[in-house]
This record gives structure tokens, C-alpha cells and sequence, in this order.
């Protein structure tokens, strides 16, 4: 390119971001709203499936429906639920208002939306085979890859939920998972009615798209308890007593006994 074309280019950019306030003819300097997208590739990473749970302070341990696996991709009031490369926000309209009014800009959700008496293979017959919106249904939401324009796949896990729970998430049909630590985690989130299985992650992991990673480790309800626990590990269990858990308060929760 030419120093002249240069020179012509830079003027046209700069009046893309140089502005005069109303009454003032000093100019000030206009932000660009446009932030940079996310990767059009970008996939939920996955779990190994095991019949133990590794049990550490280093692992956070998050209940799974066996819902349907989303990845919410948002800019402003613009939202798609992507699932295999398809989008399904219109299948579930409340879903996609509440993270419309969320109003945030080039971020990425990762979550599983839960559907009471319906998995993930019986959500992906119900669209195949209908048109109309999909309910009732929540959105639970746990992960948080890309964020303003920003990538956080090479940030640790308690960074990228610290930076999820500072993004104020609420609405109808919208749930942020508080993950569970430790041994008690365990027990508590295995009585949480409905369940598929118990993910336990490992705090430090980065965010691997599309990979199914021995970070991630998911057990199936009905394999806890099956087999003794090896050294490290428990088989998990059903505790008495009630748990606190705050997502038994506002999820609907899933009545599958398959």
C-alpha cells in the first residue's frame, strides 16, 4: 500500500472513531461497541465417564441432568442456543428473553438446559419432530469460555466460574451452578432428585473445545455405590438429612426413571 493510501486508510478509520460532543469542536475519542467474536468452532468440552469419583479439594463437583448441551452464544439482544451446530433458541423462548435482557456483549455460555421428564435424546426428538416452544425449561449454566470479546479457554476453571458469577446472571429460567467441593459436595449432590450423574472437574482446568478430557470426570448415579472405592476416591451415597443447595430452590427438577 502506498504512503497516500496509508495515510487515506488512517483518516477513514479515524473518523470512524473521532466525534465532536454537541456544542464543543474538541473531538473525543468514541469506543468501538464491537468486540471481537467468538470462533464459530468453539465446542462444549466433555467428560470421561468412570464408575469412581476422584474426590479432592482440587476438583469441583457439579450435578448433570443429562439435559441438553448448549453452547449460548450472545451479543446484546442477538442470542443463539447452539447444539451440534444448531440453534434451538426459538424452541425455547424464555430462555432466550432472559439472556437477551442479560444484554452482554460477545460472551459465551456454556450449559445444559433441563427439561422435567425429558434427557437429551427425547429434547433432540421433540425438535426434530415439532416447531412450537419447548417447556417448562431451565437454562443451568456453568461454564463461562468467552467473555466482552475476550477468551478465557486457557484460564483455570474456579477463574473463569469467579468470572461468571461476576456477570450478575439472573432471570426467568436462567440458573448459575454453585459447584460442590469435596467429599460433602458429593453427598449432597447426589441427592438432588433426577440427576444423570455427578461431573467432578478439576479446579485448574482449562477450557478444551471439543475435547473429552480426564480432567472431567462423570460418574453415573446409578453406577455410585456399585463397586468399592479406590484409594482416593468415593463411591458416593445417599446421606441422610436434606441439602442447601441453592439450585434445589429454583430448578425444576427432571423425573426420568431411565
Amino acid at each position: 500500500m502506498s504512503t497516500a493510501a496509508g495515510s487515506r486508510q488512517a483518516a477513514k478509520s479515524s473518523h470512524r472513531i473521532l466525534r465532536c460532543m454537541p456544542g464543543d469542536d474538541r473531538p473525543t475519542l468514541e469506543l468501538d461497541a464491537r468486540l471481537p467474536a467468538p470462533p464459530t468452532d468453539l465446542r462444549p468440552m466433555l467428560a470421561r465417564p468412570s464408575d469412581h469419583l476422584p474426590i479432592g479439594a482440587d476438583r469441583l463437583a457439579d450435578p448433570t441432568w443429562g439435559g441438553l448441551r448448549v453452547m449460548a452464544r450472545l451479543d446484546g439482544r442477538s442470542v443463539g442456543l447452539l447444539t451440534d451446530d444448531h440453534d434451538v433458541a426459538r424452541r425455547f423462548p424464555d430462555i432466550a428473553a432472559g439472556l437477551a435482557a442479560l444484554d452482554l456483549a460477545s460472551t459465551v455460555l456454556d450449559g445444559e438446559i433441563v427439561v422435567p421428564g425429558a434427557r437429551s435424546r427425547v429434547l433432540a426428538g421433540a425438535i426434530r419432530r415439532g416447531h412450537g416452544a419447548i417447556g417448562p425449561a431451565t437454562l443451568v449454566i456453568s461454564d463461562l469460555p468467552w467473555t466482552a470479546g475476550r477468551s478465557l479457554l486457557a484460564t483455570s476453571l474456579d477463574q473463569r466460574r469467579e468470572r461468571l458469577a461476576g456477570l450478575g446472571v439472573a432471570g426467568l429460567g436462567l440458573v448459575v451452578l454453585q459447584p460442590a467441593v469435596g467429599s460433602q459436595g458429593v453427598a449432597e449432590a447426589v441427592v438432588l432428585r433426577g440427576l444423570l450423574g455427578i461431573i467432578l472437574k478439576r479446579a485448574d482446568s482449562p477450557y478444551l473445545s471439543g475435547v473429552r478430557s480426564r480432567l472431567w470426570t462423570l460418574v453415573r448415579v446409578a453406577d455410585l455405590g456399585r463397586r468399592p472405592p479406590a484409594e482416593g476416591t468415593t463411591a458416593g451415597g445417599q446421606p441422610d438429612g436434606r441439602t442447601d443447595i441453592a439450585l434445589l430452590r429454583t430448578l425444576a427438577l427432571v423425573e426420568d426413571g431411565r
